[in-house]
């Protein structure tokens, strides 16, 4: 790498961590495994119903649908993310089953840089034996950062088709 003597490269631990904190903060994951014998294809997300409670209708649960988010996600992202995977599943609708924090913990970074010379000419030294050596050095540290990022749980289901009346 060509540098400047006495310039360090760019580099800033605080910088690392502000880059890792915005995007931690504008994302969310999802999980989801299915259960049961039976396996559906994927639906539109917009037709999957968020249910934070049993519906009135008869149901079977397909699967179990988690999502983590960011630092900032909103209660809407978690929501949205819920409902995509339960849409993956092949749902027609999720049933929010918890909501809390989990705490991230993302460790410090520290760097040092510094120079260092030493004096040796040939074998020569001075008169008690040492040769010249000088060191300077600086480290740089950030601290442990802790993030409390929302988790949502739900249930993916599929509603149960009524038999035909077979009465006419």
């Amino acid at each position: 790498m060509n540098t400047h003597p006495g310039r360090r490269p760019f580099t800033s631990p605080l910088l690392l961590l502000g880059l890792v904190s915005i995007l931690a903060g504008c994302t969310t994951y999802g999980y989801k495994t299915p259960i049961g014998e039976n396996t559906y294809p994927p639906v539109d997300y917009h037709k999957v119903k968020l249910l934070f409670g049993a519906p009135d209708q008869p149901y079977d649960v397909i699967g179990i649908v988690s999502v983590q988010g960011g630092t900032w996600a909103s209660a809407g992202d978690m929501y949205q993310k819920l409902i995509k995977s339960a849409a993956v599943l092949g749902a027609d609708a999720v049933i929010v089953t918890g909501e809390g924090n989990e705490k991230m913990i993302i460790p410090g970074v520290s760097s040092t840089v510094g120079t260092a010379t030493a004096n040796s000419y040939g074998n020569t030294v001075d008169v008690y034996g040492n040769s010249t050596t000088t060191a300077a050095t600086t480290t740089y540290a950030s601290p442990t950062y802790i993030a409390d990022l929302p988790t949502n749980k739900g249930l993916a289901i599929k509603f149960k088709q009524e038999p035909p009346d077979s009465t006419h």
